[in-house]
């Protein structure tokens, strides 16, 4: 991880507006993980992703909870790594 995540961008937004559900999703997969680096890189890696998706507007929200949801939940398994089906 390079950074934190640009709250310019059409995820970023959507984090802050949906700021109590994206923060229980992240939390949960922390604990779940053990360490918090690796759900934190997957979300920054899938933030590209959602903002393709938004194109130049608004991350539809349904679609922001579901992206996240499928990342940390890879993530605390630790199966979001390279080469892993799941994560293409």
């Amino acid at each position: 991880m390079t950074g934190p995540l640009d709250r310019a961008s059409a995820f970023g937004r959507w984090l802050v507006q949906d700021r109590d559900h994206a923060d229980a999703l992240l939390a949960a997969a922390a604990a779940r993980r053990g360490d918090a680096g690796p759900v934190r890189d997957a979300v920054h890696e899938v933030a590209a992703v959602a903002d393709a998706l938004a194109g130049d507007g608004d991350l539809d929200p349904r679609v922001g909870r579901a992206l996240l949801a499928a990342t940390t939940d890879l993530a605390a398994r630790d199966r979001w790594r390279a080469g892993a089906p799941e994560r293409t």
